[in-house]
Formats: C-alpha cells, structure tokens, sequence
C-alpha cells in the first residue's frame, strides 16, 4: 500500500513547455501476482510475488541533429513461496547478455531480491540521410505482434507482464536511407568477449501496400539470414517472417518462422483480432526433464533471446476492444497444436488518467503439468496465474530559451 501511495504523489504535477532541450520522463509499476502450480512438480503449490519497477528515463537535445538519452531502471521483487516458471515482470535476461560491460548490479537475497542498471546511454545523431546510434539501446526486428523469427536480440516472450521497454544493447547502429521508400542499415553489438558479440546487416523497403525486411548476419557464432514483410489484403494486415540459423560447428541449419493476420472488425467501438502461428527450431520437443537442460546450450539460447517459446510449435489468437473511452479488455489463447496444451488469458486495463493506469490479468492453462522434473506438455505446466498491475508516468521539460 505504502508503494502505491508514493507512486501516486511521483506521478502528480505537470511540466511545462514545449520543444525542450532537456526533458524527463518517469514511471513507476506496482505488480502483485499470485499463482497455484499445476501438476506434481516438487516444492509449494501456492506462491505470490510484490514487485516494484521504477524507472528514469533523461534525454537532452544538445543540437538540432545530436542529442543524448539514457535510462536508469530498478527492479525489485518479495517472493513468497513462489511457483514454478512464473511469468517475467520485468528484466528477465542474465545480467551481461548483449553488453560489453554490465553496468548492472544485483542486490538483496533469498526472497526478497533486486536489480538496477543503466539501461539506456546512447549518442544519437541525424545528418541529412544517415542516422547513427551508439551506445546502449534498444533494438528491434521483424513484424510479429506476439512472435518473432527474425527479432534475434531481446523479444519478448507471449506471457512477459510488463512489454514497454526493450532490454537495451550495447550496440552502433547506421541507418542510411537511399529513396524515401528504401533504407540500408547495420548494427554491430558488442559482448564482453567477440565470440558472444553479433554484426547484422538489414535493407528494408515500401513497395505500394508491401513493405519487405531482409536481414542477415552472425550471432554469437551462429550465422543467419532471416526475412519478414507485411501488408493489407483486403481490409486484413498480413504479416510473415522466415529465419535460418546455421549454429556454430557442425549441425543442421535451424528454422523459425511466424505467419499473422490482424482484422479490424466493425462490432460496438471495434474488434481487433490477431491469429499468429510461430515454427521455433530451437525449442523443446517434450517429454523432457528439466534437470538436464543446464547440461546443453538450452538455457545460453533461452536467455540471450533465440526462444520466445519452450516448445516448437504454438498458435495464438488476441482479440481487444475498447470497453469505454479509458478502458480496454482484451483476451489471448495460446495453443501447442503438437501436444494439445495452451492458456487463456484475459486481461482489461484502465486509464483512469493521463499519467496512470491499471492492468489486471490472469493465465488459466491447460494440459499435462508438470510431474516431478518431467515436461509433458508445453503450456501445462504454466501456473494458474492472476495478476494487477499499476503504473504511474510522469515527464518534466526545460524550456529553450
């Protein structure tokens, strides 16, 4: 209660001004979650977790073509017996994934634990058609709205609870756009060692309703070509990506892909719905016990990004809706056509002003959970999961004089 009381006295007051040099934004989030395990997994049935994410977000315009921009992010969590594979409500990835130095730092222990970092420093300059970033950042590719084949860095899984900010990357980035429908661009992200590191080369370009993504280059020893594209077919917005991926040493190459369409329908204040299917070559294949995972490049893939899902196949469907002027509901399905499994989850958020909102949720699975360390199915095991959300925002501005 304390939390929410000084999240609500943050986010009070208005700044003032427009076009300024320097500007901050804040948010605060307030995350309670509770969760019942299914199946015989060994440990406790019932869990809970309070966690708190604060974040403060400083650009300045030092010239009309550079400017500079960072963010400094806390995460904090108080567990209490919680359950197993419970949904990630913030930062999720190791700490030093995708950075040449980390610049983040953990602390507390046992149930209660934390983490802050800087999570955005980067120099961003525009001359005529070049665009340059360098520094940490955040980077994205592809165009899936719940999977991506291409999107090779920090994706969000289908179950993460907080998706607004990108996990930032140490990287350099160039963008160069050619025509005002066609752009070249490539970025080199750097790890603590070379080997870990990853340089991708992309060309992007509008073609009338069409616009087409091809990308290529090597990760962390893997090498890789991927593409993606969207585009409207008649009132519908349809969306694909393809990725091959040939892993470091001998092996096969591996495949991912995603096909989506999304469809405004026109029922009360509109219903929009989306139908993705996503192919992960890198995922699991159940049975499988989870206490061989560590033995393999499981895990390394699973936290630097290569799976948003455990298994290989999953389908999904969203359909949202505005309930109101400030209020939305929304409902996913998940589904592994392979074994049966999947998960529901509604979830309504309010805007009850212009500087906050609350998001309440649950997950509601199905299928064979888990039994001791053995995986039957992909989304059976995921617990019974109910969750509430608040999030506070606040921006301050300096004036140009």
């Amino acid at each position: 209660m304390t939390a929410w009381v000084l999240a609500l006295v943050l986010a009070a007051g208005d700044g003032e001004g427009d076009g300024p040099p320097f500007e901050l934004r804040s948010a605060l989030k307030s995350t309670g979650l509770v969760t019942q395990q299914r199946g015989s997994a060994p440990g406790p049935r019932d869990g809970a977790v309070t966690a708190w994410r604060l974040r403060f977000e400083p650009r300045a315009q030092l010239l009309d073509w550079l400017s500079l921009e960072a963010a400094y992010d806390v995460n904090v969590q108080l567990e209490t017996e919680s359950g197993f594979f419970v949904p990630g409500l913030g930062v999720t990835a190791p700490v030093g994934v995708w950075r040449w130095t980390p610049l983040e730092w953990t602390f507390g222990g046992g149930a209660y634990a934390g983490v802050h970092q800087l999570d955005r420093l980067a120099v961003d300059l525009t001359v005529s058609r070049v665009h340059l970033v360098v520094g940490r950042q955040a980077i994205g590719f592809g165009r899936g709205v719940l999977f991506s084949a291409v999107d090779v860095f920090s994706p969000f899984t289908p179950l993460q609870i907080d998706r607004e900010w990108r996990r930032g990357l140490d990287a350099a980035r160039v963008d160069v756009r050619l025509t005002d429908k066609i752009s070249i661009d490539g970025t080199l992200v750097r790890s603590s060692t070379w080997d870990a590191s990853a340089a991708v080369g992309r060309a992007r370009g509008y073609f009338g309703l069409v616009d087409v993504e091809l990308l290529g280059g090597w990760r962390a020893g893997d090498g890789f070509v991927g593409l993606s594209s969207s585009g409207a077919v008649k009132g519908a917005e349809v969306h694909g990506e393809v990725a091959a991926f040939r892993p470091k040493g001998p092996g096969p190459w591996v495949w991912k892909g995603v096909a989506g369409v999304s469809y405004d329908f026109r029922l009360w204040r509109g219903l929009n719905v989306v139908v993705e299917y996503h192919y992960s070559g890198f995922g699991l294949n159940p049975p499988a016990d989870l206490t061989t995972l560590g033995g393999g490049d499981f895990l390394t893939r699973l936290s630097r990004g290569d799976m948003q899902i455990l298994g290989q196949h999953a389908a999904a469907v969203v359909a949202s809706t505005d309930v109101s002027d400030d209020a939305r509901v929304s409902l996913t399905g998940l589904v592994d056509p392979s074994d049966g499994s999947g998960l529901a989850a509604p979830a309504v958020v309010w805007d009850f002003s212009e500087r906050a909102s609350v998001e309440a949720g649950a997950y509601m699975a199905w299928g064979r959970g888990l039994e001791g360390t053995m995986l039957f199915t992909q989304f059976g095991a995921t617990p019974f999961t109910v969750f509430a959300q608040l999030r506070l925002y606040d921006s301050r501005r300096v004036e140009r004089r």
